[in-house]
């Protein structure tokens, strides 16, 4: 029995590992879009870069995210070009699976995507 409850806790010291790891992948993801939400549009962009080395290990729902507020992080600060890229990024995504954002973040990228004068449908 001992046995047992040794494997248990050491089962649950490697499950609060891996959620610390998943904190800390993800933290400049949220605190990247907290500060794109209040309007702290070069700080956002600045919180997101630093989670490009980063990016491979995220799900596809935090991956979506990403490409969509950096995308969206880039036109509000006036670089255009840069935030056509992102965005077709998350657009290619969300073709294939649409439930990877929300319906407002769905929102905010069509909105985006219009403001660069494309079509919702269009990719190029």
């Amino acid at each position: 029995m001992r046995t047992l409850g040794a494997t248990l806790t050491a089962a649950k010291c490697v499950a609060l590992l891996l959620l610390g790891q998943l904190a800390c992948t993800t933290s400049p993801l949220h605190s990247g879009i907290a500060s794109y939400e209040s309007g702290r549009y070069p700080e956002a962009l600045s919180r997101l870069t630093q989670l490009e080395a980063r990016f491979e290990c995220l799900s596809a729902e935090h991956q979506a995210r990403y490409y969509l507020y950096r995308g969206l992080s880039e036109l509000a600060v006036g670089n255009a070009c840069e935030a056509q890229h992102w965005l077709r990024q998350v657009k290619q995504l969300v073709l294939r699976r649409q439930r990877l954002l929300t319906l407002a973040d769905r929102g905010r990228l069509n909105a985006a995507w219009r403001s660069l004068g494309m079509m919702p449908s269009q990719l190029e």
